[in-house]
């Protein structure tokens, strides 16, 4: 497990919680315990913690926190979260290679991403080979759960397209063919770029009532999988798109949305006298205010099943789902570097 490095005792019960799942995932057992983690030293800073009584009292204290909060996750994820703890809850297993569904490898892939933009515990060298895909496996995965989100048809808008089509192309595809609301235009306005390529929006999801007439549950989402996320509304684009690029705008007022492979709460601060549970519904409901829809790791990975259904009910209208098996293929390949 030389790849995999240990979090100080100081980190946020988030990241310590990742680093259980890793070190799960990374494993020859496939096991991790409460006992494990409180014996291995190095996950205590000891300039900052103590001496060793200090040291142990506190890993025992966090280590209960840190185990209630995976407790959360396979709650959050449900049927998706691809390990399972025991009884007591003092022990995290991961599912079998060969039980493991697309939707439990999907929360995998957000959790081997998140790693990956923070570069905390895991060797880069680790992503080298496989960096290159991460933004587009990351859309695969955002637009079978936007379907599941709506239960409903979802395009994968972003670019560069499946396709390789251009931006008004798609739109029109979209917009016009799919979705069945506004009409676009025929080539760029004066004084609008031409090179635009998705317009901010990666995501397109509806669901219509039979009648198959506007006014009708629309979505438009954007991906986000750097640290930056906050500052990934899609909100700022749609009166741009809408204004730029449609001679006549859809009427359906779009669901605002955000894919995003981390824990919302990563860095949120619990301050003394603050509960846990209080401080994560108190920032999700502010993040909301300027994201909408913030569709996190748990949440993604939950969407995959519905949004899998969607597909196999309906052929073609969940785009790029056939490509889960690369998200698999994917988390295959970064499992065997972490091994090597």
């Amino acid at each position: 497990m030389s790849h995999l490095q240990a979090p100080s005792l100081n980190s946020s019960l988030p990241t310590l919680a990742d680093w259980i799942e890793l070190r799960t995932l990374n494993s020859t057992r496939r096991r991790t315990s409460h006992t494990d983690v409180i014996g291995l030293a190095q996950i205590a800073d000891d300039s900052k913690v103590g001496d060793s009584v200090e040291i142990d009292g506190r890993a025992e204290e966090l280590m209960g926190q840190v185990f209630d909060e995976l407790d959360r996750r396979a709650k959050a994820a449900d049927s998706a979260y691809p390990f399972r703890l025991n009884r007591s809850g003092t022990a995290l297993d991961l599912v079998p290679d060969a039980e493991m569904t697309d939707a439990e490898c999907v929360y995998l892939f957000c959790l081997l991403v998140s790693e990956y933009r923070r570069k905390q515990m895991i060797a880069e060298a680790v992503f080298t080979p496989l960096a290159g895909t991460v933004e587009d496996l990351f859309q695969v995965c955002s637009t079978v759960a936007a379907a599941g989100l709506l239960r409903g048809p979802a395009k994968s808008f972003g670019s560069p397209r499946p396709d390789g089509s251009g931006f008004l192309d798609a739109l029109r595809r979209v917009f016009e063919g799919g979705f069945r609301e506004g009409k676009a235009e025929s080539k760029p306005r004066p004084g609008v770029s031409s090179a635009t390529k998705d317009g901010g929006i990666d995501i397109v999801a509806w669901n219509d009532f039979p009648d198959g007439l506007p006014s009708k549950l629309y979505l438009l989402g954007q991906c986000a999988t750097g640290a930056q996320y906050p500052n990934k509304s899609v909100k700022v684009y749609i009166e741009t798109l809408y204004g730029d690029w449609f001679t006549i705008s859809p009427g359906s007022p779009a669901i605002e949305a955000l894919f995003i492979p981390f824990t919302l709460d990563h860095h949120v601060e619990v301050r003394r006298g603050e509960s846990p549970q209080d401080v994560r519904h108190g920032h999700y409901l502010s993040r909301a205010r300027s994201l909408g829809v913030i569709v996190d790791r748990c949440r993604l990975a939950h969407l995959i099943i519905p949004g899998a259904a969607v597909e196999s009910r309906q052929a073609g209208w969940v785009e790029r789902a056939g490509e889960l098996k690369d998200v698999r293929a994917w988390v295959d390949a970064v499992r065997t570097k972490m091994n090597t």
